[in-house]
């Protein structure tokens, strides 16, 4: 019997300024990356980065119950998915700050460029903030994730007379209820997933 209930936490877009980014990733970035992205923190101008963060998980409380012929049956511990997306997350998140702010680097980078084109002055200042601020704006952090991973998954096994078996299993106000016929030295799953 496996019962899946919740769902990992997802991702979402966050914007933080570089300055916070800075501190987060110290010691992960280049010196001369962490100057250049000091000198424009520094400036005050167009100097957020933005990457993809995890949110909450959803509905990882649930009290999983399954029973066979009406005799309940004890499940493992849920094993907690969630957790482990977290770790795994927390493990890779200095890396992705710091392309974050590689690419907030290479913004600055073209909107110079876009202000030396310009002849510099005051047209060129407004170009040079104005393609930062469109770039910044279309620096979407990838939100794409595990959306149907559960955040927790419980096991329970039984054993049985070869014959016909009701199994109920219970999650969250959700309940399944499945027939199974089972053949001598044979086996039977069954799964009930309630990703909320």
């Amino acid at each position: 019997m496996v019962v899946s209930y919740g769902r990992v936490p997802a991702k979402i877009a966050k914007r933080i300024p570089i300055g916070l980014a800075l501190t987060l990733v110290s010691g992960h970035i280049s010196p001369r990356d962490h100057q250049k992205a000091a000198y424009l923190a520094g400036q005050g101008l167009v100097t957020w980065v933005n990457f993809p963060e995890l949110g909450k998980a959803v509905g990882e409380w649930g009290f999983p119950q399954a029973s066979v012929d009406g005799k309940p049956v004890m499940l493992d511990e849920p094993f907690a998915v969630d957790a482990e997306a977290r770790k795994a997350w927390d493990d890779g998140k200095t890396a992705i700050i710091v392309s974050a702010i590689t690419r907030m680097i290479t913004r600055a980078a073209v909107g110079e460029g876009t202000r030396r084109a310009a002849g510099g002055g005051l047209v060129g200042a407004l170009l040079s903030l104005g393609t930062q601020a469109v770039m910044t704006g279309m620096d979407t952090p990838d939100t794409r994730s595990w959306s149907t991973l559960p955040a927790r998954i419980a096991l329970g096994r039984a054993r049985v007379a070869p014959g016909k078996h009701e199994v109920h299993l219970y999650v969250r106000g959700e309940k399944k209820i499945q027939r199974i016929d089972v053949k001598p030295g044979d086996w039977a799953v069954v799964n009930l997933t309630v990703l909320r």
